[in-house]
């Protein structure tokens, strides 16, 4: 009898396990707080970090409330339910940007690659280069090893712009199209290199920009990423050719300094669809960040933008056609 007594004591004071409503009422209430601070202090270091998982954010807030409902919690239903929805309406933009156009046809197609300079499955970004036949390929992370790898193309590609380094900032633009004009420039305080190019288009010269400021991984990396945004769009702005600017911006379309930089500068996103949220880190799509971009400027129009197959690097490319006008 004393026996039974103590195991029926130990019983009632058990702790109760985890629920799985439980489970997804913390992780609600956590985004929601991430969420709410983000939106407020999005000009800050680190809190703008947070603006890039929006979509993670929204999503965790969605399946929470939908949880609540089944489990009759009707007040937390309700603002999980209100903050998925602000998340979204932030967020939604990227499914208006850049729309195809059907009645439009492309005058000048466009890839971009950040091929992560460690990756060494070279044969893959060729392969990619040789199905996809674009006009131009710019390229992020280049060093003189993927240069020399890169020279089985360059009898298509014969106009080349390049600034190799051995660090995660070299960049190159391959064209079939000759170039009229073409420099490397340091801009911004952190005196990364950008390639400035110009080709003839039927529709009239096109000015090419590839850059690839500094991911904001502190707060010094933070302050140098903007400014190199802020004066790209001080060059930018007022341009009277097609502008097409390609790159690894470290930056979503919802970071106010990515919104910031498309007001000054004048310039459009080609970026549309889901897949767009989804260009970094490959392998890794709980994290998905829409990092890589291609912008254009409004007297050009958007045919085509679709994120391609893996080449080996952190990064997927991307492939926009762009209609003259």
């Amino acid at each position: 009898m004393q026996t039974e007594t103590v195991e029926s004591g130990k019983r009632e004071g058990a702790r109760p396990g985890v629920s799985l409503d439980g489970l997804f009422a913390a992780a609600g209430w956590l985004a929601l707080s991430l969420g709410l601070v983000s939106v407020v202090g999005r000009r800050v270091w680190p809190i703008e970090l947070v603006t890039h998982f929006w979509p993670q954010l929204a999503v965790t807030l969605i399946c929470s409330g939908c949880v609540a409902v089944f489990s009759r919690a009707w007040t937390r239903s309700v603002v999980h339910g209100a903050g998925a929805l602000v998340l979204v309406v932030l967020i939604a933009p990227i499914f208006a940007l850049g729309r195809s156009s059907e009645a439009a046809t492309s005058e000048l197609v466009a890839m971009f690659a950040n091929v992560e300079r460690a990756n060494t499955e070279f044969d893959l970004l060729v392969e990619t280069i040789r199905t996809e036949a674009p006009d131009i390929v710019a390229l992020a992370e280049v060093d003189d090893g993927w240069l020399e790898a890169l020279e089985v193309v360059r009898h298509d590609y014969p106009y080349q712009l390049s600034f190799p380094r051995d660090d995660n900032f070299g960049i190159a633009l391959l064209s079939r199209v000759p170039l009229s004009e073409g420099t490397v420039e340091f801009v911004g305080p952190a005196r990364l290199p950008s390639i400035f190019a110009t080709l003839e288009g039927d529709a009239g010269p096109w000015r090419i920009v590839v850059t690839h400021p500094l991911p904001p991984f502190n707060a010094f990396a933070f302050d140098r990423r903007n400014e190199q945004l802020a004066a790209l769009s001080n060059r930018l702005a007022g341009v009277d050719t097609h502008v097409v600017l390609l790159g690894d911006l470290n930056a979503t379309l919802w970071s106010p300094y990515l919104t910031e930089f498309l007001e000054n500068s004048g310039l459009e996103s080609a970026s549309s669809g889901l897949r767009a949220l989804y260009t970094w880190p490959a392998g890794m799509p709980l994290l998905a960040l829409g990092l890589d971009h291609c912008l254009y400027s409004p007297s050009a129009q958007s045919v085509d933008f679709r994120v391609l197959n893996s080449v080996g690097s952190d990064h997927f490319p991307i492939l926009c056609a762009i209609g003259g006008s």
